[in-house]
């Protein structure tokens, strides 16, 4: 599961308890499987695996978290039929092309812009993952969860091994939507494949700390500063949590 770092019981651990917490139970026990592969004495992980397969083990799901005058009318008429003619003329744009230009409206504030290049790729070119992210995070900036989760998740479907892509989802599951269970599957998941993400360590220390794992938070940011020892921002919610 912990491809780089399979030796990592700590990080297995944290996950089985997070997983005993909120009701996965299978995915615990399949993390304390893997510790009792990598260290068959493991009185621990071992006591909890056999109460989980008596199903004795506590699992409580997480806490959810002026009219226009006619002149101007007329105006804006005759500039959205030249737009209109003006696309019509031009060249079809490659999603490239599309792409940059949304970028470009993007960077500059112009997020409806933006939107309305990222919509018209996507109908051209129903595959392109990356837009279909980029549309997730603007639908949200203009204050839209719903359209922004129906993105972000096609974008998964469309490259379910993307790790931006499960983080943008699970971050919103989590600090939008209130979807605790679906983030950490997400972040779980990450971890499993990418073990040396740092926002993904970061992010279950953070939804640890607010679910009373208290332990389970200190060993995820603790493993973050052995990658990232620079990073202030894990160090003072060490300190905050210690």
């Amino acid at each position: 599961m912990l491809k780089s770092r399979p030796e990592d019981t700590e990080i297995l651990a944290s996950l089985a308890a997070i997983g005993v917490k909120t009701g996965r139970i299978q995915e615990a026990e399949i993390f304390l499987d893997r510790i009792l592969t990598l260290e068959p004495g493991n009185r621990e992980a071992r006591a909890l695996l056999d109460d989980l397969r008596r199903g004795e083990a506590a699992s409580a799901p997480a806490p959810s978290c002026t009219q226009e005058a006619p002149a101007a009318q007329l105006d804006a008429v005759l500039q959205g039929l030249r737009q209109s003619i003006s696309r019509l003329a031009a060249p079809a744009r490659s999603p490239e092309e599309r792409y940059r230009e949304a970028v470009l409206h993007a960077e500059q504030g112009m997020v409806a812009e933006a939107v309305q290049e990222l919509e018209e790729l996507v109908k051209a070119a129903p595959d392109h993952a990356v837009a279909y992210n980029d549309l997730g995070v603007l639908y949200y900036r203009l204050g839209d969860p719903g359209r922004s989760l129906s993105a972000h998740e096609q974008a998964v479907r469309l490259e379910p091994r993307n790790p931006t892509f499960r983080k943008n989802l699970a971050n919103l599951y989590y600090s939008a939507l209130g979807r605790t269970d679906e983030a950490i599957h997400c972040f779980t998941e990450v971890l499993r494949d990418y073990p040396q993400d740092v926002e993904a360590l970061l992010a279950l220390a953070q939804i640890s700390a607010v679910n009373n794992l208290g332990e389970q938070a200190k060993v995820f940011v603790s493993k973050a500063l052995e990658l990232e020892p620079w990073n202030k921002d894990a160090r003072e919610f060490l300190e905050l949590i210690t």
